[in-house]
C-alpha cells in the first residue's frame, strides 16, 4: 500500500559514530597519508571500503570524488597546491559486514604546521541498552551475547520519523506481555537513518519500516514481520519462531521431503523475505489454499517488472486476477492504485478507479463489513483505526487516476475528515503522526498546526514533530514562526530527516525574502559527503532546484 507505512528512506548520519568510548572499530584498520596532490587511504585485511557509499573529500567547500577506489585502497590525486581546511568522508565496514563506521578525517592545508590527519569522532556510543532493553545500533555485540546465551537475534530496523515504529515503541514494548515472548532473545535495535547501519539494510533487503527480523547467531535469517502489529499478532510470530527456528536455508534443505507443513511455513517466511517467486512455487502446492499465495503472486510479477519493465503486460494479468478473486477487500484498492499506473487506456483507468472508489465507499459506510476486508491485509500501524487506512488508499487510488485538481483535493478532505471522526487521541503519536498526512494532502494546514502544537505538549522538542509543524507553518506562509521552528529541529536532526528539515527551513528563508541565509544553507548541505548517497537524490534535486531559482 502505497501510504500504508512510512516510506523506506535510508539515509547516512552526518557525523562520524564511534562505539563505547569514542573509539573506532576501524581504529586500526585504517591508515591515511596526505603527501602533496596525493591523499591515500588504505585497510587491513578484514576489512573494506563501501564502494557505494559516498566516499569524498572535500577542500575548502569543493567535493572531490576518488580517482581511485578498490576493496582496501582510496586515492585522491590532483588536489590543488593551496588550500586551507579539508575533511575526507571514508566508509568502512568489515568483510563479515556486522557492521560499517564513516570515518571523517579532519585535513590541514600545505600552509599549517600540522599537516597528518587527524581523526575526529563524535560522543554519541553504540552497544547501550535502552528502556526496553534492545541494544543500539550494535550487531557484534548482539552476536557476541547470542553465541553466548545460545539464543537468537531479534532486530528492530526503525527510524524517530516512522509512525509504525513509533506505536511500536509506544504501545508494545513495554508490555509485560512482549518482554515475556522475547525473554530467550537478544534484542537490537538499528535505526536506518545512521549510514552505519545502511550496510545491513541492504544485506537484510529492509524494504520498510518497521521491520523486525529474526536471525540465528550465524546471521541466517529465520522469520520477520513487517510493520506495526498488535500482540496477539506478535504472540504467533514468536510462537512460531519458537516452534521452528530454524533458518530459511535449513528450511529449505527439510523441504525436500514435501512436507506441507515445512512448505506452508517456508513460503510465508520467504513471501516475508522478499522471495517471492520461491514462496509462489512453494505455496502453490499447498492445500487449502493460502491466503498469502494472491499477495507472493502479486509482489513476484511485481518484482518481476521492476527488473525487466517489458513483462508490464504479465504483471497487468496478475492485477487483474487478484481482483478478480478479491473484488472487495481493502488490499484490492491498493492493486487497484498498481493497475491504475500500469494501464494506459483513459476509459479502463476511469472504470478501476471507480470500482475501487465504490469499495472503499462501501466500507467506510459500513464498518461491519472492514473485519472481513482486511483478512490477509498488511493492516498495520492502522490497527484498530482502519477506516483511516481505507480512506487513505481511496485518496491515493483517486490520485493515482490523475484527475483534476479539485477531485483529488477532495479525496483527501474525505480522508482527513475520517480521521478527524476517529478522535485519535494526542497519546497515540504514531496514529496521529499518519493522521497528519491525510491533513497535508488535504491541505488543512491550520489543523495541521493545531494538532503538531498539541503532540509537542507532550514531546516538547521531539525534532519530529517540530518538522511536521514546520510543513504545517510553510503552508499557511507563517514564515516567522517555521524559521524559528526549522532552526531548533534541524540542532537535533540526523540523516535523511535532517534534510527534510533543512528544505523545509530553505523555503522559509525564502519565503521571508531571506535569501542569503537561504542559499548559505543550501550550500552547506549540498557540499556535505552524505548528500552524494544514493538515498539522498530527492533531497539533493530539491535543493539544487531552489538554489537554481534563487
Amino acid at each position: 500500500m502505497k501510504l500504508q507505512v512510512g516510506l523506506v528512506l535510508f539515509a547516512v548520519a552526518s557525523h562520524a559514530s564511534a562505539f563505547a568510548a569514542g573509539q573506532f572499530r576501524t581504529e586500526n584498520a585504517l591508515k591515511t597519508n596526505l603527501n602533496g596532490p596525493t591523499f591515500t587511504g588504505t585497510l587491513t585485511e578484514g576489512f573494506h571500503f563501501n564502494e557505494k557509499a559516498p566516499n569524498s573529500l572535500v577542500l575548502d567547500g569543493k567535493t572531490l570524488k576518488p580517482t581511485r577506489l578498490e576493496s582496501r585502497k582510496v586515492e585522491f590525486t590532483g588536489l590543488p597546491p593551496k588550500w586551507s581546511a579539508g575533511r575526507a568522508a571514508l566508509y568502512v565496514c568489515d568483510d563479515a559486514v556486522t557492521f560499517c563506521e564513516p570515518r571523517m578525517i579532519e585535513l590541514k592545508g600545505a600552509t599549517s604546521a600540522n599537516k597528518k590527519a587527524e581523526k575526529i569522532s563524535s560522543s554519541r556510543s553504540k552497544g547501550k541498552v535502552n528502556k526496553h532493553g534492545f541494544i543500539e545500533d550494535d550487531l557484534n555485540r548482539a552476536l557476541e551475547l547470542a553465541r553466548k546465551q545460545k539464543q537468537p537475534v531479534l532486530i528492530d530496523f526503525s527510524a524517530r520519523w516512522c509512525p509504525g515504529c513509533i506505536r511500536l515503541e509506544g504501545e508494545i514494548f513495554d508490555q509485560p506481555a512482549f518482554k515475556k515472548m522475547t525473554r530467550g532473545i537478544v534484542k537490537l535495535k538499528i535505526d536506518v537513518d545512521r549510514f552505519e547501519n545502511n550496510v545491513l539494510s541492504e544485506k537484510y533487503k529492509v524494504k520498510g519500516i518497521p521491520t523486525l527480523l529474526v536471525i540465528n547467531a550465524d546471521q541466517e535469517e529465520v522469520d520477520r514481520l513487517y510493520d506495526y502489529q498488535p500482540l496477539p499478532t506478535l504472540e504467533q510470530f514468536f510462537k512460531s519462531v519458537q516452534e521452528n527456528p530454524a533458518s530459511l536455508r535449513e528450511l529449505t534443505e527439510k523441504v525436500k521431503g514435501k512436507d506441507p507443513t515445512i512448505m506452508r511455513l517456508l513460503g510465508v517466511r520467504l513471501l516475508g523475505a522478499g522471495r517471492y517467486q520461491e514462496s509462489v512455487e512453494l505455496l502453490s502446492q499447498v492445500q487449502p489454499t493460502p491466503v498469502e499465495l494472491l499477495n507472493a503472486r502479486v509482489k513476484a510479477a511485481a518484482a518481476k517488472f521492476s527488473d525487466d519493465p517489458k513483462t508490464k503486460d504479465d504483471y497487468v494479468k496478475v492485477l487483474r486476477e487478484a481482483i478478480q478473486a478479491e473484488p472487495s477487500s481493502t488490499r484490492s484498492i491498493a492493486w487497484r492504485q498498481d493497475l491504475v499506473a500500469r494501464l494506459d487506456d483513459k476509459a479502463e483507468i476511469a472504470k478501476v478507479s471507480r470500482e475501487g472508489v465504490a469499495v472503499a465507499d462501501v466500507l467506510l459506510k459500513d464498518h461491519t463489513k472492514i473485519p472481513e476486508a482486511v483478512k490477509g491485509d498488511l493492516v498495520g500501524e492502522f490497527t484498530g483505526y482502519e477506516p483511516l487506512l481505507i480512506a487513505t488508499n481511496r485518496a491515493v487510488l483517486v490520485e493515482s487516476s490523475q484527475p483534476p485538481k479539485d477531485e483529488e483535493l477532495q479525496a483527501w478532505q474525505k480522508a482527513a475528515d475520517i480521521g478527524r471522526d476517529l478522535k485519535i487521541p494526542a497519546s497515540k503519536t504514531g496514529p496521529s503522526m499518519r493522521y497528519l498526512i491525510t491533513l497535508f494532502e488535504a491541505e488543512r494546514f491550520a489543523e495541521a498546526d493545531a494538532l503538531t502544537r498539541e503532540l509537542l505538549k507532550r514531546e516538547p522538542g521531539n525534532p519530529e514533530l517540530q518538522r511536521r509543524q514546520l510543513r504545517a507553518l510553510l503552508g499557511l506562509k507563517n514564515y516567522s514562526e517555521a524559521i524559528k521552528v526549522g532552526e531548533a529541529a534541524i540542532k537535533n536532526s540526523y540523516g535523511r530527516n535532517e534534510y527534510w528539515v533543512a528544505e523545509s527551513l530553505a523555503k522559509a528563508y525564502i519565503g521571508a525574502n531571506r535569501k542569503d541565509e537561504a542559499r548559505a544553507l543550501i550550500d552547506r548541505y549540498l557540499g556535505r559527503a552524505d548528500a552524494d548517497w544514493s538515498n539522498m537524490k530527492s533531497s539533493r534535486q530539491s535543493l539544487e532546484q531552489m538554489k537554481a531559482a534563487l
